[in-house]
């Protein structure tokens, strides 16, 4: 809300109210359809990627041939914004991104492979059917940015992925979808049962029957 200090009109024109958002400043336009108070109320929708830890009005100004004008038609001229304003509401539109990484190197025989997943900031609601995955997920344990979990895998590439929006941070903006993560998993005791059964349709006594 802007507050005069009496009662005043928008005469013609329209009347432009900055706010600063951090990221980028927003023009918010008023025409004389307000009509005559010593308010002016406005709602402002935050917008993706914009954020301010103090939204504060920076800069009021006229357009259009507007002129703001009081109940005795004297027009003003001082639109200069006071300095010791309180401080202003704090606005989020930042969605959190995350990311997927391992201590396992890649090929690996560990099992089962941890990972950690990392929010770029505090985030709610993370569960371990958020994390999807071509092997078995696991022991999720975490809180605010950064979590843990296990993937129990089969022998091949092995990804993992965490979706867009299962997760929010405080201001309820969905996170973004992680980089799918993938890595090798070889299981040797899988290899060497492999060559053992190729091996056994091979007879030394027929190779070698006289």
């Amino acid at each position: 809300k802007v507050q005069f200090n009496e009662t005043i009109r928008l005469a013609n024109g329209t009347m432009d109210v900055t706010l600063n958002t951090a990221t980028n400043n927003v023009v918010m336009n008023f025409n004389d359809s307000w009509g005559q108070n010593n308010f002016i109320g406005m709602g402002y929708t935050v917008q993706p990627g914009y954020d301010s830890s103090n939204l504060q009005v920076v800069s009021i100004a006229t357009s259009g041939g507007g002129q703001i004008v009081d109940e005795a038609g004297n027009i003003m001229t001082d639109f200069g914004i006071p300095t010791n304003l309180p401080a202003g509401i704090v606005i989020d539109g930042v969605l959190p991104s995350v990311a997927i990484t391992s201590a396992a190197t890649d090929p690996t025989g560990t099992s089962p492979i941890p990972v950690t997943i990392t929010f770029s900031e505090t985030v709610n609601n993370f569960e371990v059917t958020d994390i999807t995955s071509n092997g078995l997920v696991s022991n999720l344990m975490g809180s605010g940015n950064v979590y843990t979990a296990d993937i129990y895998p089969t022998p091949g590439m092995v990804t993992v992925d965490v979706g867009a929006s299962v997760a929010q941070d405080l201001a309820g903006n969905g996170n973004s979808a992680a980089p799918q993560y993938s890595i090798t998993y070889c299981n040797d005791d899988a290899s060497m049962n492999t060559l053992t059964t190729s091996a056994g349709l091979w007879s030394p006594l027929t190779a070698f029957d006289p």
